[in-house]
């Protein structure tokens, strides 16, 4: 399911996210240790874009996270792929080290989908945002399970790891999942986004009741918007 190039790119990434979250107590063995903490959350991640991606007759790509243009104007651009996965986290922990808790950006990594044969024999063969923002929401709720089950089992520092990811992955910045779901669709980003900060919060407490206070938190919020936009 995962081809070469993505396994090298999560790989990256782990060592990478492995770094970030070890950074202040930073040894090999740590970074051994949060390294492979950090590649299982990315390959959950990316298999469950992989399988929401199936459910819609698409594949999926994962890549590590660089980007080209830098502003808005035509000649504002890198002639290369600048490694924004790298740059960026890096840059903002060294930034904030001398913070008690430096700043660990987790979102480093980004897909792209495109669509299999057997959705040429559908009305709409081709991938529209909506679409993209079903698959990137898909990776985050594999992660939002994950943390989850991870609480039930009481892994409570993976459970808040998968819970920070989901919640960096949102930010609505370049091509990373945030992004994809905000403009195909800017209700489910707010659903995403404060169902993840109120798992975030209510993580500890009835497994049950925090799920189902959660989503009607984040409901809420939709139906908020939604007629705020209506008035």
């Amino acid at each position: 399911m995962f081809n070469k190039k993505e396994v090298i790119s999560i790989l990256i990434a782990g060592l990478v996210l492995g770094y970030i979250l070890s950074f202040k107590t930073l040894t090999w063995m740590s970074w051994l240790i949060m390294a492979c903490l950090a590649l299982i959350v990315l390959f959950i991640h990316h298999l469950g874009q992989k399988f929401t991606a199936l459910f819609y007759d698409c594949s999926t790509e994962s890549s590590l996270w660089t980007v080209r243009q830098y502003s808005f104007k035509k000649s504002g651009h890198f002639r290369f792929d600048f490694p924004m996965w790298a740059a960026l986290p890096i840059f903002l922990v060294w930034l904030t080290s001398i913070a008690a808790s430096p700043l660990k950006w987790l979102a480093i990594t980004t897909f792209e989908a495109a669509p299999l044969p057997s959705r040429v024999h559908r009305k709409y063969a081709e991938l529209t945002d909506w679409d993209l923002a079903l698959i990137a929401a898909g990776g985050l709720f594999f992660n939002a399970v994950l943390a989850i089950i991870s609480q039930l089992l009481g892994w409570n520092s993976f459970a808040m790891l998968n819970i920070y990811f989901i919640i960096f992955n949102l930010i609505p910045f370049s091509n990373l999942d945030g992004g994809k779901i905000f403009f195909g669709s800017v209700m489910l980003w707010i659903f995403c986004i404060v169902f993840s900060i109120t798992l975030l919060f209510l993580l500890g407490s009835s497994m049950l009741a925090n799920i189902i206070a959660t989503a009607v938190i984040a409901f809420i919020a939709v139906i908020l918007y939604y007629v705020s936009m209506n008035k």
